[in-house]
């Protein structure tokens, strides 16, 4: 992805990065998290980090006015991770509805960018299997493989 970025810190493994998002609200501490389901398969959490409870808040809305670069740098995290665990799988689901269709328009947008690194497909509904996106329709959740 091209857009502008924050430098990530990762820990040893790969599973957990963060950054600070500087806008107006000041600097934001915000962390990527690879979660293991199962055997290979990881599911893609962020947001902000409370520094005093040491938790991921993936419900807040930090208002940074920085959601490109936000977005772009947990993109990069993508890259970074699957370079150490190439046979995973990562599923993607926003923690409400609304932020699921803000990470298709993501996929959507950045489609020509991910589609030399990554197959990514899509869920309809919580009872249906993944299948090839078709951006007329809405999705539940994402899975990303990388090629």
């Amino acid at each position: 992805m091209k857009a502008e970025s924050y430098k990530l810190s990762s820990d040893d493994s790969k599973l957990v990065f963060s950054f600070f998002s500087i806008g107006k609200r000041g600097i934001i501490p915000k962390v990527v998290v690879y979660e293991p389901i199962d055997d290979m398969v990881f599911n893609l959490a962020f947001g902000d980090f409370n520094i005093e409870t040491k938790t991921l808040d993936d419900l807040i809305v930090s208002n940074n006015g920085d959601t490109r670069k936000v977005l772009s740098t947990v993109i990069n995290t993508l890259y970074y991770f699957f370079e150490n665990h190439p046979n995973a799988l990562v599923l993607l689901k926003g923690s409400t509805e609304l932020r699921t269709k803000l990470y298709q328009r993501i996929i959507k947008t950045y489609k020509s960018d991910f589609d030399n690194k990554f197959v990514i497909t899509g869920m309809l509904s919580e009872v249906d299997k993944f299948k090839t996106i078709d951006f007329n329709e809405n999705y539940v959740q994402f899975c990303i493989k990388a090629i």
